[in-house]
């Protein structure tokens, strides 16, 4: 993925939490982490989508999501 797309693609998730469209903003963290970007911007994508989901009262989803942060952060060191 480009950077430029990948940066704007990550402004847009945060005006969409902002103007409270979380699933919107969900849709485009996964597809994110979906990518082929770096395990640490992966790991950063499931960060930012827990948050979303704590935000949307979905804690038990938020918490998966923090988890799966963690797998791609534990695989770059």
């Amino acid at each position: 993925m480009e950077y430029q797309h990948y940066d704007e693609t990550a402004q847009r998730v945060s005006e969409l939490v902002d103007a409270g469209e979380c699933p919107t903003a969900v849709t485009l963290l996964q597809s994110l982490r979906n990518s082929d970007i770096a395990d640490l911007d992966k790991s950063k994508m499931c960060v930012n989508r827990a948050i979303v989901c704590d935000r949307m009262g979905q804690a038990k989803d938020a918490l998966a999501w923090y988890d799966e942060g963690l797998v791609f952060g534990i695989a770059i060191i």
